[in-house]
């Protein structure tokens, strides 16, 4: 529940989620299941994704429903080794959960996201980090923010699909129909589309340069 699921060498990796469970890994060609090492910590409400045969927990939650608190550094999964290494800090100011991230020329993009669980303190926040000097850069605001969506890189172009505004007691309500773009060599950000049917807390995957935005939350029916 509330976990990353990426690809590395041809085998899909199952990490984090609510609780401590071990790494589950997919081998589609065998189609057999294996486990791999427990992260450190509980790791939730992150998108994961795989830079040098390891997998990148940037920006997760760890705790329960609904104050989860941010994580306060990077946790890094070595698909070659089976093991979980603690990673850079993340600035204080700049903590947060359920955020977007994609990578982009050997670095990775962190856009919006939520400081409190599924209260409040949403952000529209865009930060590049360096995984190999650890560095943080602060850069060009999203035009509003957005928590509980996954980011998709098309063309040096980050696309920000779904989501919501997370707030209690409807946690499912304040959808976000916007399609937010940055133009990562520009540094521009624009809007040039709207989802037809918003949600909350969707899978996300591009497929032929083309974003796919499938299931999710809503505050019209009573399951996902």
């Amino acid at each position: 529940h509330e976990n990353g699921f990426v690809e590395v060498n041809g085998k899909f990796y199952l990490i984090g989620g609510r609780g401590i469970s071990a790494v589950n890994i997919f081998d589609p060609v065998t189609r057999i299941w294996t486990s791999g090492a427990q992260p450190p910590v509980e790791l939730h409400h992150f998108q994961a994704v795989a830079f040098q045969n390891k997998i990148y927990a940037i920006c997760a939650f760890t705790g329960a429903y609904p104050s989860e608190t941010p994580v306060d550094m990077v946790y890094i999964y070595d698909t070659e080794n089976n093991t979980w290494s603690n990673g850079p800090s993340i600035p204080v100011n700049r903590r947060r959960g359920s955020a977007g991230v994609t990578l982009y020329n050997n670095k990775f993009y962190i856009v919006c996201g939520i400081q409190n669980g599924h209260t409040n303190g949403w952000v529209p926040w865009l930060d590049e980090f360096d995984p190999v000097t650890g560095s943080w850069t602060e850069l060009p605001d999203a035009p509003r923010a957005r928590d509980h969506f996954h980011a998709g890189l098309i063309n040096g172009k980050i696309y920000c699909a779904g989501g919501r505004l997370t707030s209690q007691p409807n946690f499912a309500a304040n959808t976000i129909a916007e399609v937010d773009v940055y133009d990562i060599t520009n540094q521009t950000w624009s809007t040039p589309s709207q989802i037809i049917t918003p949600r909350g807390a969707p899978a996300v995957a591009v497929v032929n340069n083309e974003l796919i935005v499938a299931g999710g939350e809503v505050d019209y029916q009573n399951s996902a």
